[in-house]
């Protein structure tokens, strides 16, 4: 289930005091409200009943997909990017990607995930049934090699969806991306053919610098540190 807390709370315009909600962990199947929360940004909005005012409440917490199997453990604040050393070595060296501690957790996908818009994509990406990693490692290529303009201008590449009835692309379907152009002031929608992916994904096993150990945090972050400084 669900998990909570009350905390302390002062409005910062009227400095109404009150109790405020925090979330220690979310099960979006027992709790499914909750992901809407979140994909809107509800969950860390609090609204004064005082004077109305709205603040954001950060909140770190895990996330819980029993259904497909995943559990994320989010940190509110997107600083892990800043240190690339946290990427050589996993947060619990001793817990595996797929953990088999407990017979209810075999086959369960752990991962670290640091700010908001990075979780919704991770979330949306897993309830793909995607693999992560594959689809991290497409993403590096689309904006390293396919359209380098992207890792250029530091544009974020966001996984969009998969459209296997896309059949002028390929007879697999299509996978869509998207990032928004500061300069063109416009979002910019990207589409491969899905074997792309799929060749992503067998390129995770036949490449040891693709191995995950440990409560990592797959990202863009992940994918430059591993396939730079790491030898095959």
């Amino acid at each position: 289930m669900s998990e909570m807390r009350t905390v302390d709370w002062a409005c910062p315009k009227c400095s109404t005091k009150c109790k405020i909600t925090i979330w220690n962990s979310i099960n979006v199947d027992l709790d499914p409200e909750l992901k809407d929360k979140i994909f809107s940004d509800e969950l860390f909005i609090w609204e004064c009943p005082e004077c109305g005012q709205k603040t954001l409440v950060p909140q770190n917490f895990l996330y819980h997909d029993m259904g497909r199997k995943f559990m994320l453990f989010f940190n509110f604040f997107d600083e892990r990017e800043k240190d690339e050393k946290r990427y050589a070595t996993p947060q619990h060296p001793n817990e595996s990607n797929e953990s088999n501690d407990l017979p209810w957790m075999e086959g369960y996908t752990l991962r670290s995930v640091y700010g908001l818009l990075n979780l919704k994509e991770k979330i949306f990406i897993l309830e793909h049934g995607l693999n992560d990693i594959a689809v991290e490692r497409q993403k590096y290529m689309i904006s390293h090699l396919a359209i380098p303009e992207i890792a250029e201008k530091g544009y974020k590449l966001l996984f969009g969806k998969i459209d296997k009835d896309a059949t002028d692309v390929s007879e697999y379907g299509a996978i869509y991306y998207f990032y928004d152009d500061e300069e063109k002031k416009q979002t910019v929608t990207v589409r491969f053919a899905l074997d792309n992916y799929y060749e992503h994904c067998k390129a995770l096993e036949i490449d040891p610098r693709m191995k995950v150990t440990g409560l990592a945090c797959i990202d863009q972050g992940w994918m430059d540190y591993h396939l730079k400084t790491s030898q095959i």
